[in-house]
């Protein structure tokens, strides 16, 4: 379950900010919150001494807000919005990670893949997206990690009505600070802040935006893991 919260202003190509004619024509300013979509996947892991690898395959569910198609709603000259909470498809998504785990140092390497296979009943289909990120870890305390990386998101233009618009592509660095609770609880506050942000419109034009993004996460298993699975592998 993924929840989002975003702030919505109006600036110039200088950086000044200003308050639209009519704010409802198009994604009104202020502040906007909501579920977006999940996801739902099957794990395979293992560990061989220091280094682990894990394969996740699974879908996105569609529990964000739809919207009816905004440029045909623009074309008509009515209130619309381009901003989209969801997707409205189940997209199959799939994730790959290699780490390698020292007595106070490591790193990893993360792959992520979206493919969507098919449109929503609103005429929407979501762009493809291939992510990646690596970076180290250090264990500060024995149950307190701190991570950083750099992180690149490329994503394909989206579909309204099988007519392509936008696109976008972002590299950026993160920080964050993973708190092991106990065996079943895992928290994690994180920062991104991305560097280049290029969003990329349909008439071949580019926006340039330098975002920052703060995610907190939580994670919990139903059971303890069994003391055979904690045991150190020979």
């Amino acid at each position: 379950l993924d929840l989002r919260y975003r702030a919505v202003s109006y600036t110039t190509r200088d950086g000044d900010r200003y308050a639209p004619a009519d704010p409802a024509f198009h994604h009104a300013p202020g502040l906007q919150a909501g579920p977006t979509d999940g996801r739902a996947a099957v794990w395979i892991a293992d560990r061989v001494d220091a280094v682990s690898w894990a394969f996740g395959l699974g879908t996105t569910l569609p529990w964000g807000t739809v919207v009816d198609d905004p440029y045909l709603l623009e074309a008509e000259g009515v209130a619309h919005e381009h901003l989209l909470m969801g997707s409205g498809t189940f997209v199959p998504a799939g994730t790959v990670r290699v780490g390698v785990d020292g007595r106070r140092w490591g790193g990893h390497l993360q792959l992520d893949v979206r493919e969507p296979v098919y449109t929503n009943a609103r005429g929407y289909r979501p762009g493809e997206v291939i992510s990646w990120s690596s970076g180290p870890s250090w264990k500060a305390a024995p149950l307190v990690s701190l991570l950083a990386s750099v992180e690149t998101t490329p994503q394909d233009a989206e579909r309204w009505h099988d007519v392509e618009y936008g696109g976008m592509h972002m590299i950026g660095v993160s920080a964050a600070v993973l708190w092991q609770v106990d065996l079943q609880l895992n928290l994690q506050a994180r920062i991104r802040y991305n560097f280049t942000h290029v969003a990329y419109e349909s008439f071949g034009d580019e926006q340039i935006r330098k975002p920052l993004m703060l995610t907190i996460a939580g994670s919990w298993t139903s059971r303890e893991p069994s003391r055979r699975s904690l045991a150190p592998k020979r």
